[in-house]
């Protein structure tokens, strides 16, 4: 399944943006996340093209980025950053307490199998170390419903859905909160959840755990 996911990125590459603005309220979390951080070394768990590689590098800091998509790969590398690795997020292939923090942004959407994922996560990453993940949230029920009728009718957004497996191949997922809440306390001693607005209207949610 993560080769197929890999090529379907691939064919779609051209879609996806390859920055993202300082002023996005995502950078604004990444970097309230990073005062908190402990130690220089950061990981950003499926990369992507590596637009927020150099808000992890920001302070001194060492910026690393791994994704499966060997395309994504190749776009990153252009616009530089961080070391890039290529490895799938459910088996890093990356030695366990490696790095002070991670960083996985729009990612657990589109892992086939979401207890490993969070457990390779957490495992790469030191005692004391902390995760910040940010995806969509199911609760934001209009948006979500809305994301549906867009996808439908543009075929951009279909090829960007259609990445895991949802309600039909390949299609990514909105996250349940609560579902990775409890997932991330098996693993970790500390989590937390924001939203970007009330939490049936935000199309984001993000939880920061400590390990």
């Amino acid at each position: 399944m993560s080769s197929a996911i890999s090529r379907g990125f691939d064919h779609c590459v051209a879609i996806y943006p390859e920055t993202i603005a300082p002023e996005d309220f995502r950078v604004a979390w990444v970097r309230d996340f990073l005062t908190r951080v402990e130690g220089p070394r950061v990981l950003d768990l499926g990369c992507g093209k590596g637009r927020f590689l150099p808000y992890l590098g920001e302070g001194g800091r060492r910026a690393f980025g791994c994704d499966f998509s060997e395309a994504f790969l190749a776009a990153a590398r252009v616009r530089g950053g961080g070391r890039l690795l290529r490895s799938d997020g459910q088996a890093l292939g990356i030695r366990s307490g490696a790095f002070d923090a991670l960083l996985g942004v729009e990612v657990i959407e589109h892992m086939p199998d979401l207890a490993a994922g969070l457990r390779e996560a957490v495992r790469v990453l030191k005692p004391g170390g902390r995760l910040l993940l940010v995806d969509k949230n199911a609760l934001a029920v209009a948006d979500k419903l809305r994301n549906r009728l867009y996808e439908r009718f543009s075929p951009a957004l279909r090829s960007m859905a259609r990445v895991t497996p949802d309600w039909g191949p390949f299609r990514e997922r909105w996250m349940l909160p609560w579902k990775v809440t409890a997932a991330l306390k098996g693993l970790c001693r500390e989590v937390s959840v924001r939203y970007a607005g009330p939490r049936w209207l935000s199309t984001f949610v993000a939880w920061e755990a400590l390990k």
